[in-house]
């Protein structure tokens, strides 16, 4: 039985007024407004009025045209986009007047997810037209302090209809204009922009899944009983495929899978993570696709990295000194830069390693960085 994960390449077996988009947002039009426009331009997101810098930015990594989210199904999988917005005057700003719009070809919706969380005190986002706008004011944006910062997450919408046997790829963008005044929105301070496109795929196990995960939460594929998890303890995108690779495989396994995790930045590296916050990973492998005498004691896990060998992910060991409160165990800082957690007795579940009372195994593995498994 081996194990292995993947980062890059790692395994573990502009502002114009004259354009009519413009005038459209000088009148506060609603949902046209922005939409004629986005399925028209994906732009890179960058703009400003006179004294303030703004920019709404995809997080999702990947070069212009390649970035990929994929469709929701009984799991909702999910694009984001950073907001921020900077004074770059001496003086105060009363109010910033922000909006944005979804837009999904196909004919498909995305609204943004509500209420919109790490808003200031006194600022407020207003959603419209099924949650698919928001109208967003920021109250005293003084010169010299720091921007304002906020993500907006966007769900992706079930897939379309499938046309001889094949799913339409969909573009999600947004579209966005900011305002300022020092009461009302000043009509003559208006810019407008368009985000960088995101592709909306259909995702499964074997083929991946990929969505931008909150820190601490869990992003599951599921496949032949076995599953795969992945716990970042940062904001990220992540991408999981599992699938059953043709290679051989230990003997007391009626078959192996393996599990491609990729985390990484809009350069393609991958993204690290330290030893008190390591990046978590639960596999579970259900009892039946086990061989009659299989035991728990005959597992070891493999990592393989690039064109490196492969090596076995050793048991963790306590640190000297806890990197934190609730991580006690010294991760490997050199090759294979990860560990299993040890077994849990007499029972264990997700989030620990060990066999449960049906015989089913669990592995809770702790890493520095991501990659590919086969196990």
């Amino acid at each position: 039985m081996k194990s292995s994960e993947m980062n890059g390449s790692a395994h573990e077996h502009g502002p114009c007024n004259r354009n009519p988009f413009a005038h459209s947002l000088r009148g506060l039009a609603t949902a046209a407004f922005l939409g004629a426009a986005l399925l028209s331009a994906s732009t890179s997101a960058l703009a400003g009025i006179p004294g303030i810098d703004a920019s709404l930015t995809s997080l999702v990594p990947g070069a212009a045209g390649a970035k990929v989210i994929s469709y929701s199904t009984g799991e909702t999988y999910q694009s984001a986009y950073e907001v921020r917005i900077t004074n770059n005057t001496s003086s105060n700003i009363n109010n910033v007047f922000f909006t944005a719009v979804t837009n999904v070809t196909n004919g498909l919706s995305a609204p943004f997810t509500v209420p919109v969380t790490g808003l200031r005190p006194g600022d407020s986002c207003t959603p419209s037209m099924g949650n698919t706008r928001l109208d967003c004011q920021f109250v005293s944006l003084p010169g010299g302090t720091d921007p304002i910062v906020l993500t907006l997450l966007v769900p992706s919408p079930l897939a379309p209809e499938a046309v001889n046997g094949t799913v339409a790829d969909s573009t999600l963008s947004v579209g966005w204009s900011i305002q300022s005044g020092q009461g009302n929105q000043n009509p003559s301070n208006l810019v407008f922009d368009l985000s960088e496109a995101i592709t909306l795929k259909v995702g499964s196990a074997k083929d991946g899944v990929q969505s931008y995960v909150l820190a601490n939460t869990v992003l599951s594929v599921a496949d032949a009983g076995a599953a795969t998890k992945v716990k970042p303890p940062k904001p990220v995108t992540v991408g999981i495929k599992q699938i059953v690779p043709g290679a051989s495989c230990s003997p007391q396994n009626k078959k192996c899978f393996e599990s491609t995790i990729t985390i990484v930045n809009d350069s393609g590296a991958e993204v690290p993570f330290t030893q008190a916050d390591p990046l978590q990973i639960d596999l579970f492998r259900p009892v039946s696709s086990l061989k009659k005498n299989a035991r728990f004691a005959n597992v070891t896990l493999f990592y393989q990295r690039g064109s490196d060998s492969w090596a076995p992910i050793p048991t963790c060991e306590l640190a000297l000194v806890p990197p934190s409160p609730t991580q006690p165990y010294a991760i490997p800082t050199s090759y294979p830069f990860r560990c299993v957690t040890p077994q849990v007795l007499p029972y264990a579940t997700t989030g620990q390693t060990g066999v449960d009372a049906l015989g089913n195994m669990y592995f809770h593995i702790l890493g520095l960085f991501n990659g590919i498994i086969n196990w």
